[in-house]
Order: structure tokens, then C-alpha cells, then sequence
């Protein structure tokens, strides 16, 4: 699969570093869904329900919908998309203003989660609480796309701080506590031009897991 057909991989830094919330709100509308949300539903058998946490702009959750999901629920800290989630169908569609560490999640009842644009953002033992709540929340032989954030990501000038950092080591660790079939674990650690043309570092580990059956 071609990254270049979707968004791009460090699209989440690209959008979000040098830009207040709302002006990124309406920049990542336009964007294109990210390549690993895309490429992680190759892996997902069953369309019944979905849950896109830190949805921003929706513009993944629409994606979702797109795909045929029978539902799709959208959480985010910030109703920035309330708007559009009002327009969007409400028999296949749920959006919820809620912090994630705050959310409670139902056992067994998603078929994927997306946890993109959220997770560097909790502390540590959050981040580990939450992965742990959304694999109670899949189904059996659900997939999970996430990210976090490696020691070397620079981030600066936003309102929402990063609160939680990796070495390989540690990022390693974490998604392998999780219990599931990891199915991608992938590094990318290099300097790139931000959305502004500035070059800039990006660091982050992305991963799919299947959850047991």
C-alpha cells in the first residue's frame, strides 16, 4: 500500500505542533485519513462498530463511515466538530465530549479502535490504563491502530503539552503488555518539513494489535 495515497504518516505533528486548536481544526478537515488507519483495516473482519478516539475533525470517523461501518463513535476532548457531527446520520453516529482516561469504555463491543491523536498526551500510567480499557472494549479478533510518541519527538507552541514519551525499549514493552497479535510496530525517527515548510523532528511508534479471539 502507497502512505502517499493517504495522509501522511506524521501528519499529527505536521497539523498540530505550530498551530492553535482551532485553526488545526480547520486545516485537518481537508486532509486525507491517516495511512495506518487505513491500512489497519485490512486487518478487520467484522464492520459493525467503531471508535475513533481523539476524532479532531472527524475526518478519520467520516472515513470509517465511508468504509461501511455500521457505527462509529467519535471521542474528543474539545466539541471543535459539533457542527459537523451534526450533520453526520445519528443511527450510525455518536460524538462524545469527554476526556479518554475519563471514558467508560463497554466490554466487547468494538469490531476497531483508532487511538491516533490521543495517547502522547496522557501520562504514563494513563496511556496504560487506556490501552488496557480499550482492549477489555474489542471484540474478539478486534484491531487497535495506535501511537506514541519516542524520546527524540519535538512538539512545541500547542495547547495540549505531551505528557508521555518512549524509548524503543519501553514502547516495545508496552504494546506487547497488551496481550494481543501484534501485527504492526513500526519506528519512524527522522527530520522532516513541518505543515509551514520548517524542517523539524518526528519521532513516534505506530502499532496495529488483533485481540485475541
Amino acid at each position: 500500500m502507497n502512505p502517499e495515497k493517504f495522509g501522511q504518516e506524521n501528519e499529527h505533528s505536521e497539523s498540530k505542533q505550530e498551530l492553535e486548536w482551532q485553526e488545526y481544526y480547520e486545516k485537518s478537515k481537508q486532509l486525507k485519513p491517516r495511512w495506518t488507519l487505513v491500512q489497519a483495516l485490512e486487518f478487520v473482519t467484522n464492520r459493525d462498530s467503531a471508535l475513533d478516539i481523539g476524532a479532531g475533525s472527524l475526518k478519520d470517523a467520516k472515513y470509517l463511515l465511508q468504509e461501511n461501518f455500521n457505527h462509529v463513535t467519535a471521542l474528543d476532548v474539545e466539541p471543535v466538530a459539533q457542527k459537523d457531527a451534526d450533520a453526520l446520520p445519528s443511527d450510525k453516529f455518536n460524538y462524545i465530549i469527554t476526556p479518554v482516561e475519563s471514558y467508560d469504555f463497554p466490554k466487547n463491543e468494538y469490531d476497531f479502535v483508532s487511538a491516533q491523536s490521543v495517547l502522547p498526551f496522557l501520562t504514563n500510567e494513563e496511556v496504560s490504563q487506556v490501552l488496557e480499557n480499550i482492549m477489555q472494549s474489542l471484540k474478539p479478533d478486534g484491531i487497535l491502530n495506535g501511537q506514541i510518541f519516542g524520546e527524540n519527538e519535538y512538539w512545541e507552541k500547542f495547547s495540549h503539552p505531551v505528557q508521555s514519551i518512549y524509548t524503543k525499549e519501553e514502547a516495545e514493552n508496552l504494546i506487547t503488555s497488551l496481550g494481543g497479535e501484534v501485527i504492526l510496530f513500526r519506528e519512524v525517527d527522522r527530520q522532516e518539513p513541518n505543515v509551514h515548510g520548517s524542517l523539524r523532528r518526528f519521532h513516534y511508534f505506530n502499532f496495529i494489535i488483533k485481540k485475541s479471539s
